[in-house]
C-alpha cells in the first residue's frame, strides 16, 4: 500500500515539474537558509513591574 502512494507521488511530481518546463522559458531555484531569515525579538521588560516580561 505504501509503494502505491510513494508511486501515486512520484507520478504527481514528475508531472508537476514537467509542466512548469514546458510552461516557462527560465526557472530559478533558490537554496535559502530560513533558519537565518527569522529570529525571535529580544523580550522587552515590563516598566511598571520590574523583573517580568509581558506575555
Amino acid at each position: 500500500m505504501h509503494g502505491k502512494v510513494r508511486r501515486q507521488r512520484l507520478d504527481h511530481a514528475h508531472k508537476t515539474a514537467l509542466a512548469l518546463v514546458r510552461k516557462h522559458d527560465f526557472i530559478a531555484y533558490e537554496d535559502l537558509n530560513i533558519r537565518n531569515m527569522s529570529k525571535t525579538p529580544a523580550p522587552k521588560p515590563e516598566p511598571e513591574v520590574p523583573g517580568s516580561f509581558p506575555v
